[in-house]
C-alpha cells in the first residue's frame, strides 16, 4: 500500500482495514488507474475505494496490491469509463475482471444535469477531482509518470472516491432497463477490444507495398514542384503562386488547405496534394499492421448520442472503397485485410436504421411505405425522384438532408458544384418526404427554445453541455442529429444484447462499426430481433470469407 485517503487517522486501524481486504473482501469497490499517458496505457498506479470515504492507492507492481479485487471475483467493481481502464494495454493484460463491473459514466450519460467526464460530475458529490491535463501543466510535465508520486496517488485516489460517490448518488435515478442495456453492451466492447480481429498478413504486405510505391511517386512529384504536401504553408504558397487564393481560417487567419478546399481547385498541384495525403494516411494504417497477427481497436460510447466510436486502431473510419474518392488498392480495399478466425464470418447490420427512425418519429407516410416494403429501396427511389446520377449519390443526399449538411458539403460528396442545382435537389427532397422535413424543421425550433432533445427510449440530452459554442447552426444540427442517431444507437444495443440472449455467443464478436457487427463463424439470427423496436427493423445477415466482402 502506497497511501490511504479517508477519515480514519489511526494507523493500526488503517492497516487492519487493509488486511480485511484479503480476509473479508468487500461486496463492492470503485477503482481508478493512472497510466503513463493517454496514448501509453502502461499502468503506473491503481486506487481501490472500499467505501465512498475510504480508498487505498498502490504503485502498480507493489507486492501488496489486492489483485483479487481487480481480477474476476464476487466483488463488484465500479469504474468511470471502463473501456479505457480495462483495455488490454491497461489492466486487461493483468487479467482484470471485465464481467462483474459497473460504470458511472453510463449513469452520467443518462442524467442531462451532470457531465460525462468525472471532473464535472464530481462537482455534485463530496469529493471533487481534477483534470490530469491541469495537473501536468501545473508541474510543466507531459507524462504522468514524471509527476511527483504523491500527486499521482492523490489524483488516482480522489478519482476512485468520486466514482464511488457519483455512482452511489445517481444510480437509483436511472432506469434499470436502460442502465443494464448500456452495461451489457459495454461488456461486448471490452470483449472485442481484448480479442481483436485477425489480419491477412499477405494482403497487408501487398497493400502496404502498393501504398508505399504510390507515396514515393506522389511525394517525389511534389518535390519536383518544390513543395511538401504535408505543409499547409507550402501548399498555400505554391497555389497562390499559380493564381489560386485560398480562404483563411477565421481563428488562425491561415489559409485553408483541406481536401474540401483543394478538390474544387482545377490545378494538378491541388489534386496531387490530395492524393499524396490520402496515400500517406492509408499507409500509416497498414504499416502498423506489418508483422502483426491481429488488429486491436478500442471502443467507447461516451459521445453525446451514445453511439459507439473507436480509437487508436480505429476500424470505423477505414474507407470502404464504395464512396467517390476512395482509394482502392489493386490488392483489395483496406478493409479486406480483416479475416474471421473461422473459415467463414457473419456480418449483420440494421437495415437503414436512421432513416427508419426518422420515418417513425416524423410519421412520414411515403418514407414509411418504402421502408416497410422489402421490394422497394429508398435510396433508389430517392435517386429517381431527384434525378441523381447514382445510387450512392442518393444515399449520400438522404443522409445529408437528415443531418442538415451544408450545400458545400453535399456538393463535395456527390461531386456536383452547381449550387443552384443543389438547391433544386433540396426542394425536391422536401417535396418527396414532406412530413419528414416538417419534423426536421419542428425539432429545430423546439431545440432553439429549450436546448433539450429526447431519444425514443426517453434519454434526455442537454445541448448546452456540448463543448462547442452554442451557435444557432450547432443547436439546429444537434436537434436533428441527436434524437435520430441516439435512438438508432439505443435500438442497435438492444438488438445486439437480445442476439446474445438468443444464442449468438459474445466470444464470436470481432468488430462493431456504427450499425454493423462482425462475428466469427456462421450465425443465424432469430427473426424476433427485427421486432424489438416499436417499428420494424430488418436485419441483413451476410456470410463472408473476409469482412470486406461485397454485400
Amino acid at each position: 500500500m502506497r497511501a490511504y485517503y479517508g477519515p480514519e487517522a489511526d494507523t493500526k486501524r488503517i492497516l487492519q482495514m487493509h488486511n480485511d481486504l484479503f480476509s473479508t473482501p468487500p461486496r463492492i469497490v470503485a477503482l481508478d488507474v493512472e497510466t503513463i499517458s493517454l496514448k501509453d496505457q502502461t499502468v503506473i498506479g491503481v486506487a481501490i475505494a472500499i467505501s465512498p470515504q475510504d480508498v487505498f492507492y498502490y504503485d502498480m507492481l507493489e507486492p501488496s496490491v489486492p489483485w483479487h479485487l481487480i481480477q474476476p471475483s464476487r466483488t463488484r467493481k465500479i469504474w468511470h469509463n471502463a473501456v479505457f481502464d480495462l483495455s488490454w494495454e491497461a489492466l486487461g493484460k493483468f487479467g482484470a475482471d471485465i464481467d462483474n463491473i459497473d460504470d458511472s459514466i453510463i449513469v452520467c450519460r443518462m442524467i442531462p444535469e451532470i457531465e460525462n467526464n468525472l471532473e464535472e460530475a464530481s462537482y455534485s458529490v463530496a469529493t471533487q477531482t481534477s483534470n490530469m491535463g491541469d495537473l501536468l501543466r501545473e508541474f510543466e510535465e507531459k507524462l504522468v509518470i514524471n509527476l511527483p508520486r504523491a500527486e499521482v496517488a492523490k489524483k488516482c485516489a480522489l478519482d476512485a472516491l468520486a466514482t464511488f460517490q457519483v455512482f452511489e448518488k445517481y444510480r437509483s435515478s436511472v432506469s434499470d432497463e436502460y442502465y443494464e442495456t448500456e452495461r451489457q453492451f459495454l461488456l461486448k466492447l471490452l470483449k472485442m477490444s481484448h480479442t481483436g480481429i485477425r489480419l491477412d498478413s499477405g494482403r497487408v504486405q501487398a497493400i502496404d507495398r502498393e501504398l508505399e510505391g504510390a507515396m514515393a511517386l506522389f511525394y517525389g512529384t511534389a518535390e519536383g514542384y518544390g513543395y511538401n504536401p504535408n505543409s499547409p504553408a507550402q501548399v498555400a504558397a505554391i497555389l497562390n503562386a499559380r493564381g489560386h487564393f485560398l480562404p483563411a481560417d477565421y481563428r488562425t487567419k491561415k489559409p485553408k488547405t483541406g481536401e474540401e478546399i483543394l478538390e474544387r481547385i482545377n490545378d494538378p498541384v491541388a489534386q496531387l496534394t490530395i492524393l499524396a495525403r490520402k496515400y500517406r494516411k492509408m499507409h500509416e494504417r497498414t504499416h502498423k499492421w506489418l508483422d502483426k497477427e491481429r488488429s486491436f481497436a478500442h471502443y467507447k460510447m461516451d459521445g453525446n448520442t451514445g453511439r459507439t466510436s473507436s480509437y487508436d486502431e480505429n476500424h470505423q473510419n477505414l474507407p470502404t472503397g464504395k464512396r467517390k474518392g476512395d482509394i482502392i488498392p489493386q490488392a483489395g480495399p483496406i478493409r479486406s485485410v480483416f479475416l474471421p478466425d473461422d473459415e467463414q464470418g457473419t456480418r449483420w447490420d440494421l437495415n437503414q436504421i436512421e432513416l427508419r427512425v426518422l420515418a417513425y418519429l416524423s410519421g412520414d407516410t411515403r418514407m414509411t411505405a418504402i421502408l416497410n416494403d422489402p421490394t422497394r429501396k429508398i435510396h433508389r427511389e430517392t435517386q429517381e425522384a431527384l434525378g441523381l446520377e447514382s445510387y450512392i449519390d442518393a444515399k449520400t443526399f438522404n443522409f445529408a438532408m437528415i443531418y442538415l449538411a451544408e450545400d458545400q458539403t453535399i456538393a463535395r460528396n456527390i461531386r456536383m458544384w452547381d449550387m443552384g442545382k443543389i438547391a433544386q435537389l433540396r426542394n425536391a427532397w422536401q417535396a418527396t418526404f414532406p412530413q419528414a422535413w416538417g419534423y426536421i424543421e419542428s425539432v429545430q425550433e423546439e431545440a432553439l427554445r429549450t436546448l433539450m432533445v429526447e431519444t425514443l427510449y426517453g434519454r434526455k440530452l442537454d445541448i448546452s453541455h456540448t463543448q462547442k459554442s452554442l451557435t444557432e447552426k450547432h443547436i439546429r444540427s444537434c436537434a436533428v442529429n441527436w434524437p435520430i442517431q441516439g435512438t438508432a444507437a439505443e435500438i442497435f444495443k438492444r438488438v445486439s444484447n437480445a442476439a446474445q440472449d438468443l444464442g449468438v455467443p459474445i466470444e464470436s464478436l470481432r468488430s462493431q462499426i456504427h450499425d454493423e457487427f462482425w462475428l466469427d463463424g456462421r450465425h443465424e439470427l432469430d427473426e424476433k430481433l427485427a421486432y424489438l423496436a416499436p417499428f420494424w427493423t430488418p436485419i441483413e445477415s451476410h456470410y463472408v470469407r473476409r469482412f470486406s466482402d461485397d454485400i
